[in-house]
């Protein structure tokens, strides 16, 4: 199996901690700098303070808003393990499910938290 090897390391980073990287680039027409570019723009430490803040309120409408856009954002830049733990964390707020908010949050703050921390070194 051949290694992948990407123009920009941090790209590699992420692959390596799980992210489908090569298939983001696909789908952005295999152009490494708008990946890269968009990556870049991704970390928002104020995205878990808000998210948490609506866990706590259980304001719905803000907590699917915002957890909606990170889902999202991570499919279309291949954090697919974020995507599919923000993905679960929509489905529990839209069939009115408090109860998993909690976990979800944490599982999300986790995630979202590991893939910052790759981008960041790299701002």
């Amino acid at each position: 199996m051949a290694e992948t090897t990407f123009k920009y390391p941090m790209l590699q980073k992420l692959q390596d901690a799980g992210a489908d990287i090569k298939n983001a680039v696909a789908r952005m027409m295999d152009n490494e700098d708008l990946v890269n570019k968009f990556l870049l723009g991704f970390p928002d430490p104020a995205r878990l303070d808000s998210i948490k803040a609506a866990v706590a309120a259980r304001d719905y409408k803000l907590l699917e808003e915002t957890v909606h856009k990170i889902k999202g954002t991570a499919g279309n830049l291949g954090l697919t393990k974020l995507h599919a733990i923000a993905s679960l964390f929509v489905n529990h707020i839209r069939q009115k499910h408090p109860q998993f908010f909690d976990e979800d949050f944490e599982n999300l703050a986790n995630e979202y938290t590991k893939m910052s921390g790759i981008i960041e070194q790299y701002l």
